[in-house]
């Protein structure tokens, strides 16, 4: 059985085959387990072209990632602290998809729009909280920690993901409040 798992390939391999699978997946049109491509392009519908708040949203967390990476990469003790964060809160996302889908049927017209707004913002920050800890659970497995292109770019990824769905949380804030006034 030892010489059978030995002559298997890298795992780095079956992990970059799956991940191209779900990538395909992902991006494909009428898929009815994964709808990424609409998360993603109803969450960026909010924005409204508004080039400052895209900038905030996804190129500062962009370079916060690249600069924390390049001084320090994922570590056991980063990645147990990080995926605490996350799942706590994707418990507190998906209690707000319940919230939010309670009070849809609102008669003010407004009203549901920015909870329609709030819940696809909710959705995107799911998704990336998902993404995010798959991430996670493969550089725990790999348990490659020194240097080296996959563990910066798994770094680099990890930190990214983390600052996006961090900063996002700020959209959902300012929309609870006008939800709830």
């Amino acid at each position: 059985m030892e010489d059978i798992i030995n002559k298997l390939p890298n795992s780095i391999i079956f992990f970059t085959i799956a991940i191209i699978i779900l990538l395909i997946a992902a991006v494909q049109k009428n898929n009815n387990f994964f709808n990424i491509t609409y998360v993603i392009k109803k969450h960026f519908e909010i924005f409204g072209g508004n080039i400052l708040a895209i900038t905030t949203f996804f190129i500062v967390p962009l370079l916060l990632a690249i600069g924390i990476a390049k001084e320090k990469v994922v570590s056991k003790d980063i990645l147990s602290i990080v995926s605490l964060i996350i799942t706590i809160f994707l418990s507190f996302f998906f209690a707000l998809i319940g919230v939010l889908t309670s009070n849809n049927n609102s008669s003010n017209d407004n009203k549901k729009i920015v909870i329609n707004e709030t819940f696809n913002t909710v959705v995107f920050e799911c998704t990336l909280s998902i993404i995010l800890l798959l991430c996670i659970f493969v550089t725990i497995f790999l348990d490659t920690y020194k240097l080296n292109v996959f563990t910066f770019f798994m770094s680099l990824l990890i930190y990214y993901l983390f600052f996006i769905i961090t900063i996002n949380i700020f959209i959902i804030i300012k929309r609870i409040s006008k939800i709830f006034k």
